[in-house]
């Protein structure tokens, strides 16, 4: 755990690959995990299915552990420099490359869109609204939520980290208190 820790918060290799440090890394991987899906989805798991839900939570939390670990594992070891130089990795890359199926790869990258955009990004954004309906006009909580992402998203991986890095420890600490 301390060489795990101490992996996380320096950059022992300073020619090490890659385009962000390794906490950000590690802060972008955890900034889809902590959120309002932890937050109401527990709440709503527990009023809706008792304490037995908490149960099969752990259970579910067993298995996405093992999954995201396969997941890390094998965007690194499939991973590209693109023409810009950058660091490309990711599901598409590991089922194109690896389990050698572009079909696979291209209906991944669809599907993935199409939920991030319809599921993850509107309910996210819709439990922002309801949480502050009172004081701020629902849409002016989706045009802040847009330009936020938007500043976020449109600098790149390195822009996403410095992002993640500073915000999801703030997240953490709010969901922790």
């Amino acid at each position: 755990l301390g060489y795990s820790l101490k992996l996380a918060f320096t950059r022992q290799d300073s020619g090490a690959q890659g385009d962000i440090s390794q906490f950000q890394a590690l802060m972008t991987a955890l900034a889809g995990m902590i959120g309002i899906g932890s937050i109401t989805g527990v709440a709503t798991a527990v009023a809706m299915g008792g304490l037995g839900a908490i149960f099969w939570m752990w259970i579910a939390s067993l298995i996405g552990m093992a999954l995201k670990f396969s997941e890390a594992i094998l965007a690194l070891k499939y991973r590209i420099t693109d023409a810009k130089g950058e660091m490309s990795g990711g599901p598409m890359h590991y089922l194109e490359k690896g389990l050698k199926s572009k079909r696979l790869a291209v209906f991944f990258a669809l599907a993935g869109t199409i939920t991030a955009l319809v599921t993850g990004n509107m309910v996210q954004a819709n439990s922002i609204a309801a949480a502050v309906q009172g004081l701020v006009d629902p849409l002016w909580v989706g045009i802040g939520i847009s330009i936020a992402a938007g500043l976020a998203l449109f600098g790149g991986i390195k822009s996403i980290g410095k992002v993640a890095g500073w915000l999801v420890p703030l997240m953490a600490l709010i969901y922790i208190t």
